[in-house]
C-alpha cells in the first residue's frame, strides 16, 4: 500500500489542487455576490428610471389638464357666463354645453364639468357630478387635484381637478368670481401603469395626498397599507413626488426578483467556472499521469536495483524523464562494468602477486645459497684463467651472470637487460652444442630502455633451441627480433628453424596458454599469464609453427608497464 509522505509529490500536489478549488470556491462565491449585488443594483435603476418615465408622463398629463382648465375658465363664453344673472344664464346654457362639449371632445378622460360661483353654488355643469359639493371657505386659490373615488354601479375610479376663476377685467387684482371643477377618469393613469414593472411582480401605485390609491398596476384594486410604504424583508419600495400636488408614485418590488437578471450571468459563470474545474482535473490528472507517477515509478525502481544489479527500467516517453530513465539504466551499466572491471583488476592483481610468489619459490629453489654459488663460479673462473682455459672461464662467467638475473627480486626491467640476459644465456648454448646452435638478436636502439617484465623472453629461446633445434642434425639459429609496433607498442619477434609442430600439437599448446601457469616451471603459459596479469588484454600473443620449417613466437606488449 502507498503511503505518502507531506513532502511527496502527490501530496503536495493533492495540497495544491485543494488550494485551487477553495481560491475557486471563494472567486465564485464573491462573482456570485458580485453578480447578484450588479443585478440588484440594476434592477432599481431601470426601476427608478422607469418611476422618471412615470414622473414625466405625469408632468405632461397635469400640464395638459391645467391648459384644459385655462382654456375653459377663461374662454369668453365661460367668462361672460359667470358675469350674468340667472336669467341671461338660462339664455346661455346652449352655448355653455357647447364649450363643454368641446373641452370633453378635446380629452376623453374628462367625464364631467362642473361650474360653481363665488358663493359655492353650482351654476352649470353636464356629465358626471362631483362625489361632494364644495364646501363653505374652500374655494380653491389654485388648482387642486381632489381625492379618488369610485362609481359603484360602473366600478370606474374618477377624481376631481378644481380650479378658481378670477375676473381679468376687474380693477381689483385677484378677484375671484368662481371655480371650474373637472371629472375626470383614470384610464389614462392606468396606461402610465400598466406593464411597467421592472419586474413580472412589480407593483405600481398611484396614490394623492390622503394615501388613497389613484390607480395601480394591479389588476384587481386593493387598499393600500401603510406598512407596504417602507422596505421590508419581501419587498423593495421606492417612493417618487409627482407634478401633482401631494401625489406620488409608489413601486414594490420582490426581492427575490431584484436578482432576477443575475440568473443569466450566474448561468454563464457557472459554466466557466465548471470548465475552469474541469481543466483544473485534466492538468492534475495530466501531472499525476505524465510526471508524478513516472517519478514514483523510477523511486521505487531505484530501491529495487540496489538489491537487484540486473535489473532495467524501461521507459517508452523520450521527454526529459524519459532520457533521465537512460541515462540511469546508462549509469547502471557502467556501474556493473566498473565492478566487473575491479573485480578483474583485483582478480589480477592476486593472480600477479601469486605469480611473484611463485617466482620467489623458484627462485629460492634454484638458489642454494646463492652465495656459495657466485663464489663458485668465482673460483672456477680463476683456475680456468690460471691454467689457461678461456672458454672454461667464459662459460663461467655467463653462468654466473644468468644465475644472478634468474634470482634478482625485481619484476620489471628494462629491454636491454632482458636482452642481456639473453646474449648470456646464447654464450651457453653456444658451447654446449659447440657452436651448433647460434642465437641473434636485432634490435631497434631506440626502445632499448622501455620497461618490459623480467623474464619475458628466455624460457621462449629454451624452448626453440631443446625442442625445435637440438634434434635437428644440421645448424640452427634463433633470431631475436625487436622492433616498435605503430606508436606505443613494441614487438618481439623470436623465430627459430628447427623441426617444427604438428597442427594438432600446436593447437594444444595454443589452448593450453588459457589454463593457467606452468606449475613446474616457467614455460609458455607461465609467461603468457604474466603477460595478461600486467598487461591486461593489450597482449598479442602468437605461435605459427610448420613441420620443417619452424616455429615462430610473436609478442606484442604496450611499450611501458608499471613496477610491478
Amino acid at each position: 500500500m502507498k503511503r505518502w509522505s507531506s513532502r511527496s509529490l502527490v501530496m503536495q500536489l493533492c495540497l495544491f489542487s485543494v488550494g485551487i478549488l477553495f481560491s475557486m470556491m471563494a472567486a465564485f462565491v464573491v462573482t456570485n455576490v458580485y453578480v447578484r449585488n450588479s443585478a440588484k443594483q440594476n434592477m432599481l435603476n431601470m426601476n427608478e428610471k422607469i418611476l422618471f418615465q412615470i414622473q414625466g408622463k405625469l408632468e405632461d398629463y397635469y400640464n395638459k389638464i391645467n391648459h384644459e382648465a385655462v382654456t375653459l375658465s377663461y374662454s369668453p363664453t365661460t367668462k361672460r357666463y359667470f358675469r350674468q344673472t340667472e336669467l341671461d344664464r338660462v339664455i346661455s346654457a346652449k352655448d355653455m354645453e357647447t364649450v363643454f362639449a368641446n373641452i370633453m371632445l378635446l380629452d376623453e378622460d374628462i367625464a364631467g364639468i362642473s361650474l360653481y360661483d363665488n358663493s359655492f353654488i353650482r351654476i352649470a355643469s353636464v356629465g358626471k357630478e362631483p362625489n361632494r359639493n364644495i364646501a363653505a371657505g374652500e374655494l380653491p386659490d389654485r388648482i387642486e387635484f381632489g381625492d379618488s373615488f369610485m362609481e359603484e354601479q360602473s366600478g370606474s375610479i374618477f377624481f376631481t381637478v378644481s380650479y378658481p376663476v378670477y375676473d381679468l377685467e376687474n380693477w381689483q387684482y385677484g378677484s375671484q368670481v368662481g371655480a371650474v371643477v373637472l371629472v375626470i377618469k383614470t384610464d389614462s393613469l392606468k396606461n402610465f401603469l400598466s406593464d411597467s414593472g421592472v419586474t413580472r411582480n412589480t407593483e405600481l401605485y398611484l396614490l394623492d395626498d390622503k394615501g388613497e390609491i389613484v390607480e395601480s398596476s394591479l389588476e384587481e384594486d386593493r387598499a393600500i397599507q401603510a406598512k407596504w410604504l417602507q422596505d421590508d424583508a419581501g419587498y423593495q419600495v421606492r417612493n417618487l413626488e409627482t407634478a401633482i400636488d401631494g401625489w406620488r408614485i409608489v413601486s414594490r418590488i420582490p426581492k427575490k426578483e431584484l436578482y432576477s437578471g443575475a440568473g443569466g450571468s450566474m448561468g454563464l459563470v457557472i459554466i466557466a467556472y465548471g470548465i475552469a474545474c474541469a481543466m483544473i482535473g485534466i492538468m492534475i490528472w495530466f501531472f499525476y499521469r505524465n510526471f508524478i507517477r513516472r517519478i514514483y515509478k523510477m523511486d521505487q525502481f531505484i530501491r529495487e536495483a540496489a538489491h537487484e544489479s540486473g535489473k532495467r527500467m524501461e521507459e517508452q516517453w523520450e521527454d526529459e524523464i524519459g532520457r533521465v530513465v537512460c541515462s540511469l539504466n546508462q549509469m547502471l551499466d557502467d556501474r556493473e562494468r566498473m565492478d566487473r572491471e575491479i573485480q578483474d583488476s583485483q582478480k589480477r592483481m592476486y593472480e600477479v602477486e601469486l605469480a611473484e610468489k611463485q617466482l620467489q619459490i623458484l627462485a629460492y629453489r634454484n638458489q642454494i645459497n646463492p652465495h656459495f654459488l657466485y663464489n663458485t663460479f668465482e673460483c672456477i673462473r680463476g683456475m680456468a684463467l690460471y691454467h689457461d682455459m678461456d672458454d672454461i672461464a667464459e662459460i663461467t662467467m655467463a653462468l654466473s651472470k644468468v644465475f644472478r638475473y634468474a634470482v634478482k627480486e625485481e619484476n620489471i626491467v628494462t629491454v636491454k637487460d632482458e636482452l642481456d640476459y639473453i646474449r648470456e644465456y646464447a654464450t651457453i648454448i653456444e658451447y654446449r652444442f659447440m657452436d651448433k646452435i647460434e642465437v641473434e638478436i636485432d634490435a631497434e636502439e631506440e626502445i632499448l630502455q622501455n620497461r618490459v617484465i623480467r623474464l619475458m623472453l628466455q624460457p621462449i629461446v629454451e624452448n626453440a633451441v631443446f625442442h625445435g633445434l637440438e634434434q635437428k642434425l644440421d645448424d640452427g639459429c634463433v633470431t631475436v627480433t625487436v622492433r616498435r609496433k605503430l606508436e606505443r607498442f613494441i614487438m618481439f619477434l623470436i623465430e627459430d628453424n628447427g623441426c617444427g609442430m604438428e597442427q594438432e600439437k600446436l593447437r594444444q599448446l595454443i589452448g593450453s596458454l588459457e589454463d593457467g601457469m606452468d606449475r613446474k616451471g616457467i614455460g609458455l603459459a607461465n609467461i603468457y599469464q604474466r603477460l595478461r596479469l600486467f598487461y591486461g588484454k593489450d597482449v598479442v600473443f602468437e605461435i605459427k609453427s610448420e613441420p620443417g620449417k619452424g616455429t615462430r613466437v610473436m609478442i606484442v606488449v604496450p611499450d611501458n608497464v608499471e613496477s610491478g
